[in-house]
């Protein structure tokens, strides 16, 4: 079952479609867990979608996914420079859900100074 998850996460990303996928995907205490690799398949494509994947952090349990790879996909989607209440006010909207997002994982898996 995991890898035609993955192979469906792989297929509706490349159809711009993966929006629609990740409500459906098994999502644990309801579903059985998948392997890691698909939720992080998912999370990683959807850095691409910003606004669905802060909606996906805000319901999928930060124990499914790999917290650590996804903060650092974020921060380097990001850039290096350093995020102040100033940058953060001048980056388009998709950038500014890549930072909610990573506050969110970043506090989710308890690592606060990762999401400064």
């Amino acid at each position: 079952e995991a890898p035609t998850w993955q192979e469906c996460v792989v297929l509706f990303d490349r159809f711009s479609g993966l929006q629609h996928l990740v409500v459906a995907i098994p999502v644990p205490p309801r579903a059985p867990r998948l392997p890691h690799d698909v939720y992080d398949e998912a999370l990683r494509r959807l850095v691409a979608a910003p606004s669905t994947l802060v909606a996906v952090l805000s319901w999928w349990p930060a124990d499914i996914f790999s917290v650590d790879a996804l903060v650092e996909q974020l921060r380097q989607s990001l850039g290096s420079e350093e995020l102040t209440a100033e940058r953060i006010a001048s980056l388009d909207p998709d950038d500014r859900y890549r930072v909610e997002a990573l506050a969110q994982v970043a506090s989710a898996g308890g690592d606060l100074q990762a999401a400064t």
